[in-house]
């Protein structure tokens, strides 16, 4: 991770990777849900990172006092933030894996669906391969 000495990012790196490490705890345990839900922030957390990487050193403090409401929330917004800001592309394998876990929102916690077990180790691979690509791109 090149940008290992920005707060910021180490901030939001260690809140990916707990996140990762709770969701598989939690798929292991069944509660696939749970999984699923804490497991999009691995996402959101990840996205964060990269789109600080790209802003200038001097405005990420505001950028990250900006995370709040709901487009922070958002991927589609994060990566087109990170793409405004001149991050480079992504390749097709993880425009791929950000398809599948793009119906992911902060408001699944109060969604009553079950998610099935298979759909939900499906959304959680995605969620590592996604992980797994953007330590590469810090």
């Amino acid at each position: 991770m090149d940008n290992a000495n920005d707060k910021q990012i180490r901030l939001f790196w260690r809140v990916a990777n707990a996140r990762l490490e709770d969701a598989l705890f939690l798929l292991s345990m069944k509660r696939h849900n749970a999984a699923v839900y804490l497991s999009g922030y691995v996402v959101e957390c990840s996205l964060k990172c990269l789109l600080i990487s790209v802003t200038p050193v001097l405005q990420r403090a505001k950028l990250v006092e900006s995370f709040r409401g709901g487009w922070a929330h958002d991927y589609e917004v994060l990566v087109s933030r990170y793409y405004k800001n001149g991050g480079a592309s992504f390749p097709q394998s993880i425009h791929r894996a950000m398809s599948a876990v793009s119906d992911w929102t902060t408001t699944m916690r109060y969604d009553p669906k079950v998610i099935q077990p298979k759909a939900a180790r499906q959304f959680i691979e995605a969620v590592r391969t996604i992980y797994t690509f953007m330590e590469t791109r810090l």
